[in-house]
């Protein structure tokens, strides 16, 4: 999959810094997301140290062709390994890389595999064994450490967040030469909410980010501050739908907790269309897709558990399949509900052949 974008990630952590609903000066910003570079920079380093250091420690050989009685054999130890290289040099590289200095790493890998330091930018280390590929990487990120998050680059992300109707700005006048006196903190409203979990839902995150991303926003103050029971109210003007306050508190419920439903709700908040059931009349439209709309919001709690690091809440998830039960013909295509406080049971019967179903037509996928 394709990766995202430097710079789209480094607006999802800027949004990620002002969840708290703080408003955060520029500079400030930018200290925190160099503290945040670097707390992952010297994870992924200290992972691929330690890999190495576990290949060729004689402590941490465990295996027991490596003794003659209780002692170490090192000569053979040293013979199944793929490249010969001491524990010292390995270790001699790592302090060094860790103040800048890739000079030691560099000269491994040329003596090992003949790659020269003009070849090394760019290389991929997947095409190589596992030695090999540790040290290409952590020469890069070693060079990486010295670089940082700066001004200008974060004057860009704070600006296209304000273009995108994210961010706001409250400006001051510049005393002179130093940093921007500007404060910056996210929008408080509905349409600036839905635009922000677009971005954290993004597809292209890579898991980790995805399930800390969307955790963390789940369980903060901005998102505290603007969902509450008037979200599910417009949601039900806009639908044309009616709730009884065991269906709201229960959509609130599951709003505050799940991204994805709760993405959804806004778009259904917010969109113009028309939708109803084949063959029924408004009023039992209205119905069936009022409980299609539970079912999908009970569906989309689940696959964000699956997920997400973490749930803000105490919860029971239960499914049922059922492959043997009967069901009339009128019980066919049907939605079955039992809405209570704090619990929703649905039971839904798919329809087994081909003879109608349920619609929602957007007016903007209009072909007209």
């Amino acid at each position: 999959m394709e990766e995202i974008s430097k710079n789209e990630l480094r607006k999802i952590w800027v949004i990620y810094l002002l969840l708290n609903c703080e408003k955060k000066y520029q500079q400030d910003l930018i200290k925190e997301l160099n503290k945040i570079a670097q707390k992952f920079l010297e994870k992924e380093i200290e992972y691929r140290e330690i890999d190495l250091i576990l290949e060729y420690d004689p402590d941490e050989a465990v295996d027991s062709r490596y003794y003659n009685g209780d002692e170490f054999d090192y000569e053979f130890f040293m013979d199944e390994k793929t490249y010969k290289i001491s524990l010292e040099e390995l270790t001699d590289s790592f302090e060094m890389g860790k103040e800048g200095d890739v000079s030691e790493v560099e000269r491994i890998l040329e003596e090992w595999e003949g790659i020269g330091p003009e070849e090394l930018n760019g290389l991929d280390s997947d095409d190589w064994p596992m030695e090999v590929a540790h040290l290409i990487d952590l020469r890069e990120l070693y060079l990486k450490k010295l670089k940082k998050i700066t001004d200008p680059m974060v004057s860009i992300i704070l600006k296209e967040l304000r273009e995108e109707g994210i961010l706001e700005t409250v400006a001051f006048k510049r005393g002179g030469r130093g940093p921007s006196p500007n404060q910056h903190y996210l929008k408080q409203d509905p349409d600036a909410l839905s635009k922000i979990l677009i971005k954290l839902l993004n597809p292209k995150l890579s898991l980790f980010s995805y399930s800390n991303f969307v955790a963390k926003m789940m369980s903060s103050v901005y998102l505290n501050n603007l969902i509450n029971i008037d979200t599910v109210k417009t949601l039900e003007n806009n639908l044309k739908i009616s709730f009884n306050e065991e269906e709201r508190e229960i959509i609130l419920k599951i709003i505050k907790i799940s991204p994805n439903a709760l993405s959804k709700v806004l778009e259904y908040s917010q969109r113009k269309f028309f939708s109803g059931h084949l063959m029924l009349s408004l009023e039992e439209s209205s119905y069936e897709n009022k409980k299609f709309l539970l079912f999908e919001l009970q569906f989309l709690l689940g696959e964000d558990i699956k997920r997400m690091s973490f749930v803000n809440s105490k919860i029971k998830y239960k499914i049922t399949v059922s492959f043997e039960g009967e069901f009339t013909e009128e019980e066919e295509g049907k939605i079955f509900q039992n809405v209570k406080k704090n619990e929703l049971n649905t039971t839904l019967f798919p329809i087994s052949k081909e003879k109608g179903y349920n619609y929602l037509l957007y007016s903007d996928n209009s072909p007209l």
